[in-house]
């Protein structure tokens, strides 16, 4: 397969994205796959009660391994994962590629860098999850005020934005939810974009960059890069689709103002 794929090029500055939706890869496929699993991942595998669950468990590591296979010529059977102390996956066999994965509702998402941490979240528009008490629970009182000031139109798409960043940020920092989501503001004022904290960081990554999309009309998926150094990240999307037992990569284009919202330190 890999004489037949062209894979897209990371930079140093780069962040790739990928996306897979259940529909774009067929079950046989994903049986062939099955073999680069880990024991532990088998397990994990088999143990997931419903079908959709296990295809979408499945569909994730398959996404993972076959994606970073390339970029660090490792075989992706041959790939050894292991957690930091807060759950993080990371590469124990190439410690220079951060990457990070999410999924919701039968799609997966991929993030992969080498300019710093990264963490994505991807979540489905879904106006029966975009409470308000829910949203007490992970806001601060900056953004708890300028959300009751947004009118219901644009309500949903305003709770899963400060979601999907405040998720992204969390994942990007690696340290879960360890890290107190209301310890974070976004400030999503057009003119200033920003983000503060009530409690610092002490691991070095200073500056930040994120990106949020609007895809396939009701999802929603950021990234966020944490570096040590001022990056503005090219971030290039790509959509994976299989064809004739070989996987394709199709880029994907979104706009700012129109699919796409950047926030910058």
């Amino acid at each position: 397969m890999r004489d037949n794929l062209e894979l897209p090029q990371l930079e140093s500055s780069d962040i790739n994205i990928f996306f897979i939706q259940e529909d774009d890869i067929s079950d046989q496929y994903m049986e062939e796959c099955k073999k680069w699993l880990s024991d532990d991942e088998i397990i994990r595998y088999t143990n997931y009660y419903f079908e959709k669950d296990r295809r979408e468990y499945l569909l994730g590591k398959i996404l993972t391994r076959f994606v970073l296979s390339f970029y660090t010529e490792i075989p992706a059977e041959k790939l050894i994962f292991k957690k930091n102390d807060f759950g993080k996956p990371v590469l124990k066999n190439a410690s220079n590629i951060a990457f990070n994965l999410s999924h919701c509702s039968g799609v997966n998402v991929l993030a992969v860098s080498m300019a710093g941490s990264v963490g994505i979240d991807l979540e489905r528009l879904n106006r029966k999850h975009a409470s308000l008490s829910l949203i007490n629970s992970f806001c601060s009182p900056t953004e708890l005020s300028d959300f009751s000031g947004v009118d219901d139109k644009n309500r949903v798409n305003r709770f899963f934005l400060l979601w999907t960043l405040k998720e992204s940020f969390v994942k990007s920092l690696g340290k879960g939810l360890s890290f107190p989501l209301a310890d974070v503001t976004f400030d999503l004022n057009e003119e200033t974009n920003n983000m503060s904290l009530s409690r610092s960081i002490d691991n070095g990554l200073k500056f930040w960059d994120s990106e949020t999309i609007f895809f396939c009309d009701d999802y929603l998926c950021t990234s966020m890069l944490l570096s040590s150094n001022v990056v503005m990240p090219d971030k290039k999307y790509y959509r994976i689709i299989e064809n004739e037992n070989c996987c394709l990569f199709v880029p994907q284009v979104y706009h700012k103002g129109v699919g796409k919202i950047e926030i910058h330190s």
